[in-house]
């Protein structure tokens, strides 16, 4: 039976009209099933598929995403687990180092080999005598002022160094593309952490200092011990 009523244009309810009915009764598809049999969704491609099909089709797209962002904080986790027992075993290490020749060389040998510097050291500025420092460690004033000057504003620099410096810093070592600058935050004496990297935008301090940082104060703090 063909119905004679006839629906005037200005009568239709408009796109939004239908979203909000649809939005105000999710389960309107499910009390007139009959009226998925004659819906259609058309792709880009031109291609007619059903709702349900393109529901599916959703879910599917929707998961991928979920299970791309999984995986990644699980990677996450498991980056930020293996760097826990690094830095545990590089504390238990300097600890108990006989005196800051020591720590020097457990330092720069670790971040090299388990943290993935291409090069680190650690560099002193000071002319007392009596500080039980490396000699090979301790640098001169002007090396000390340019330094200085870098880290004025903030005690960390990330970034470029003239060549003179990055071969007086790595002993004349070429294939340095940025250095990591870190202040040392000890009592007894002024001094550095350095990294060196041969890829650019290795250290970044959008990438976030809070390891650093606390590997600078673990450091800063054994060596005023030492220097006791």
């Amino acid at each position: 039976m063909t119905s004679n009523i006839k629906i005037k244009p200005k009568e239709f309810p408009t796109n939004e009209n239908i979203r909000e009915f649809l939005s105000m009764n999710p389960d309107f598809f499910s009390k007139n099933p009959d009226l998925l049999n004659s819906l259609d969704i058309i792709h880009d491609s031109g291609t007619a598929v059903s709702l349900i099909q393109k529901q599916v089709e959703l879910l599917r797209t929707n998961f991928k995403a979920t299970n791309d962002q999984l995986n990644n904080l699980l990677n996450i986790a498991k980056k930020n687990e293996n760097l826990l027992k690094i830095t545990k075993q590089l504390i238990l290490e300097i600890i108990p180092a006989k005196d800051i020749s020591e720590i020097v060389n457990i330092v720069e040998t670790m971040f090299v080999s388990k943290f993935g510097a291409s090069q680190c050291k650690i560099l002193f500025f000071s002319e007392k005598n009596e500080l039980n420092l490396p000699k090979e460690r301790l640098k001169n004033k002007i090396f000390a002022k340019r330094i200085e000057d870098l880290l004025k504003q903030q005690n960390n620099y990330f970034g470029s160094l003239a060549k003179e410096d990055l071969e007086y810093i790595f002993e004349n070592k070429t294939g340095m593309n940025e250095v990591s600058l870190i202040k040392l935050n000890c009592i007894s004496v002024s001094g550095i952490l350095i990294f060196g990297s041969n890829m650019t935008d290795k250290y970044n301090p959008d990438k976030g200092t809070l390891f650093l940082d606390f590997i600078t104060d673990i450091l800063s703090k054994t060596i005023d011990i030492k220097n006791t």
